[in-house]
């Protein structure tokens, strides 16, 4: 069921993707540390292309301070960061 999945994703799909689809597709409930375990051991590369993009910085260049806004869902914060209070 692993493989079947694996092949429907096209191999870049992580545990958590595969054990949800495990659950809700296929009705069959493993630990998740199975599942991870099982995708390590079946697709060794794949599994460390995933982990290095984990931790990717991204870069930003901007004409000056305070011009851009990452919007993370932290938007409570935005009266104070913009002057305006609601």
């Amino acid at each position: 069921m692993i493989r079947v999945e694996m092949a429907n994703a096209g191999g870049q799909s992580g545990y958590r993707t595969i054990w949800h689809a495990l659950r809700i597709i296929h009705k069959v409930h493993p630990p998740r540390a199975l599942v991870a375990q099982i995708l390590r051991e079946l697709d060794p590369e794949a599994s460390n292309d995933r982990r290095s993009r984990k931790l990717k910085r991204r870069k930003y260049l901007s004409p000056g301070q305070n011009y851009c806004c990452h919007v993370d869902g932290k938007l409570k914060k935005m009266p104070f960061l913009t002057g305006k209070n609601c």
